[in-house]
């Protein structure tokens, strides 16, 4: 919905003091879009109010020609006859007064700072504890391959070792039964051929 208003201002700024008139002629413009196009919240645009403040606080306008437009929110944009309305007025974030605060001082509150240093310690203390639980597991993990290297290596270098002849002749037998008889008979052969020890003569 759109509208254009001639406000009458004369009536108004000349209820007020002198040094107040430019002030009180916005209050004007504000009071009459309030009562015509039926809203509480007025946004008075850039132009507008350049126009109103042009003379100085003393010499406001007598009367001003205004283009008016209500939007869906309920709000309504003005702005001084021939200029373009804007499109979208963003509405004004509220802040916390912690935000506030931080904004005129340009630094964190003492309380606030203290529990974001708590925050922060205790999200490091987590940070750490996970680390060393990483580590910890890494290290296991490291040794154990270590001992497992050292035992492949041993049982290598164990089977690499020359054996005795006994254990080859013992191996040799166990694996063919044949050679074991031939072996035995062999042993038997050579103790039938040594010749028997004289008995000492006693005197």
């Amino acid at each position: 919905m759109e509208r254009t208003y001639i406000i009458p201002l004369r009536k108004e700024w000349r209820k007020t003091v002198k040094c107040r008139r430019a002030k009180k002629t916005i209050r004007a413009i504000r009071e009459f879009l309030q009562k015509h196009m039926k809203t509480d919240d007025v946004r008075i645009g850039k132009h507008l109010n350049e126009e109103v403040w042009k003379h100085g606080i003393k010499n406001p306008p007598s009367k001003v020609r205004v283009n008016a437009r209500k939007e869906k929110e309920g709000h309504v944009i003005c702005e001084l006859f021939g200029k373009e309305l804007p499109k979208k007025v963003e509405e004004p974030k509220k802040k916390s007064t912690v935000e506030k605060l931080k904004d005129k001082v340009g630094k964190d509150t003492p309380k606030t700072a203290k529990k974001e240093t708590v925050k922060e310690e205790k999200t490091t203390k987590k940070d750490d504890k996970k680390d060393e639980k990483k580590e910890n597991t890494a290290k296991k993990e490291v040794t154990e391959k270590k001992s497992a290297e050292k035992d492949a290596e041993k049982k290598s270098i164990a089977d690499k070792k020359p054996q005795k002849p006994e254990e080859r002749k013992t191996e040799s037998s166990k694996d063919n039964p044949e050679k074991k008889v031939k072996e035995s008979s062999q042993s038997e052969s050579k103790k039938s051929e040594k010749p028997d020890q004289p008995k000492p003569v006693s005197k």
